[in-house]
């Protein structure tokens, strides 16, 4: 919700990258996705969130080339909650390229122009 004060945009970014590797590190193959659903439905959750309400350092960043990779085999995962967490995510990050995209009048982001 500090999304909006772009002093503070730097920091929640940083915190995301950190939680992001931690997060990769622990969902390290798509067995590992099966056995922590609940940590898959809460990151994408969050990172959705992030989309929400501060969209251009993720947007413009590598990091989320590794988010999108990481849902694509989040998708795999059968729990419900956690297709949940990852859908959520994905339909957040096209809606905030595209609007990106019309704000800017420029390209897709390129972690999602080369999906």
């Amino acid at each position: 919700e500090f999304g909006d004060e772009p002093a503070k945009r730097p920091g929640l970014f940083e915190m995301l990258s950190k939680l992001s590797a931690a997060v990769f590190a622990l969902l390290h193959s798509p067995q590992a996705f099966g056995e922590h659903p609940d940590v898959v439905e809460e990151y994408f959750y969050l990172a959705a969130r992030f989309l929400d309400y501060c969209p251009a350092p993720l947007l413009s960043s590598e990091l989320l080339g590794h988010v999108l990779r990481s849902a694509a085999t989040g998708l795999t995962v059968e729990h419900r909650e956690a297709l949940r967490g990852v859908l959520h995510f994905c339909g957040e990050a096209a809606g905030a390229a595209v609007l990106a995209v019309k704000r800017a009048g420029g390209p897709l982001p390129a972690a999602i122009a080369a999906t």
